[in-house]
């Protein structure tokens, strides 16, 4: 286990200078169920039994929140659910997740209506005032399910690789696609692998045309999956390659075209029409240069394999943002990190030398494919102002079969008025989107913070 610490000066590198041998995993180690709804979490030689009664499991309808980074709990905050008829959160009984894992819940069987956690952030996290932020890391290949209807938490096949900042795709073929990431000595991974629902197994697929952590992955219409951007070195650059992969078989293949430009942290949405939105993120160089969030957009054309220009941009350079795709065809982005800074890295610590007065974003904007352009939640297409309940990053927004859209947790931060720095401040908050006034509402606190953490609208 290694010691992995930031110093802060803007909030950019509070999330993004995790190449350092980061990683993440589900709900905490493996766990033994116990018949009376109890499980025995062990952390090495120490257990802890964690009660998880069935009076607080969540149903089909609300939304997941799971795991996380807190600064009271630095790892592993309460699993909760958000009852959309009541707008408020409940506690699920347990605590459990920590920073970046990542959870997809399946909809047949023979697993239908269990979720698989697999890779993520494991390990301790504080974040102190002077601005600087402390992970104690270990890098975990298990992987477990979740029966949140039981409130049961079983262990499951092993990844081959312990990764950080993966992802996980559901594939039409009801296999789950790992890709990606980081080891634990912060280099990105071009390995892949495939979970098995049927036998509960983990095995390699294909090598990836490029390393990469931190990049998004699409399921598209065809069954395939769209790799895009991430970073790519040690170094902390970005790249703007993408790339295939195709289950049968099982092979990954380099598109055509390529962003403009290096990106990761950006988002990649698929629209309507079976493109793919590729907006924001940031631009990374090597260290002692500047590292930029951007507004940048881009579209894929899987007919094509090429990377087209939008006739606009987005208003606001953001990264670790959301990206929602309302019922409408159009997309929310919403929240994120705006600004440039310099940092240095010396093994695993990392400081900036220099940054601007970028930050946290409370603003929000729409996309609309019939203009392919971006306005402002509230209108206008420059400086989008402050239309969120909370500025947020690095947060969950998870959409309602209304059209409402709820906006939980993230990191927000605090400016020292002593030292100026800003430290790093995992939020309770949230909030609903409602497109029909286009207005954010907030709503009641969760029980705990939870920044970096996973949500599910539950089947």
């Amino acid at each position: 286990m290694g010691e992995i610490r930031w110093r802060i000066v803007a909030i950019v590198p509070a999330i993004f200078l995790l190449t350092g041998g980061l990683s993440y995993c589900p709900l905490s180690e493996p766990a033994h169920l116990k018949a009376n709804n109890k499980y025995v979490a062990t952390h090495g030689k120490k257990s802890a039994i964690v009660e998880a009664t069935s009076t607080n499991n969540p149903a089909s309808g609300d939304v997941l929140i799971m795991g996380g980074a807190a600064t009271s709990q630095a790892s592993e905050p309460l699993v909760e659910f958000f009852d959309p008829a009541t707008k408020k959160f409940a506690s699920a009984g347990f605590q459990g997740g920590t920073a970046g894992f990542t959870a997809v819940e399946f909809a047949s069987p023979p697993l239908a209506g269990k979720i698989l956690l697999a890779a993520g952030l494991s390990g301790t996290a504080s974040f102190s005032t002077q601005g600087v932020v402390t992970f104690n890391t270990a890098v975990p290949t298990s992987a477990q399910l979740y029966n949140y209807s039981a409130g049961s938490l079983t262990t499951t096949g092993s990844l081959i690789d312990g990764r950080s900042f993966a992802t996980t795709t559901l594939l039409q073929n009801g296999k789950v696609l790992i890709t990606g990431g980081f080891d634990k000595n912060g280099n990105p991974l071009a390995s892949a692998e495939l979970y098995d629902p049927s036998t509960g197994t983990v095995s390699l697929t294909g090598t990836m045309v490029s390393p990469r952590g931190m990049h998004t992955a699409t399921l598209l219409s065809d069954g395939t999956a769209l790799l895009v951007g991430g970073v790519n070195d040690t170094k902390g650059d970005t790249v703007g390659t993408a790339e295939i992969y195709a289950p049968t078989p099982g092979k990954f293949t380099s598109t055509q075209g390529k962003l403009p430009e290096g990106l990761a942290a950006h988002t990649a949405t698929m629209l309507l029409t079976g493109k793919v939105l590729i907006a924001g993120g940031f631009n990374f160089n090597a260290p002692y240069k500047f590292d930029n969030s951007v507004a940048a957009a881009a579209l894929y054309d899987p007919t094509t394999q090429q990377f087209n220009l939008p006739a606009g941009f987005p208003v606001t350079a953001r990264a670790m943002h959301t990206a929602t795709l309302l019922n409408d065809g159009t997309v929310l982005l919403a929240g994120g990190l705006s600004g440039t800074e310099v940092r240095k890295q010396e093994g695993a610590t990392f400081e900036l030398v220099g940054a601007d007065q970028g930050g946290v974003l409370n603003s929000a904007e729409i996309y609309d494919p019939a203009s392919s352009k971006f306005t402002c939640v509230g209108g206008g297409t420059s400086n989008c102002k402050g239309s969120m309940a909370n500025a947020r990053a690095g947060h969950s927004a998870t959409i309602f079969a209304s059209g409402a859209v709820l906006l939980a947790g993230g990191l927000g931060a605090k400016t020292s008025t002593v030292n100026k720095k800003v430290a790093p401040l995992p939020l309770a908050t949230a909030e609903l989107y409602d497109p029909s006034n286009g207005k954010f509402t907030a709503m009641a606190n969760m029980n705990s913070q939870h920044a970096f953490h996973s949500a599910l609208l539950l089947r």
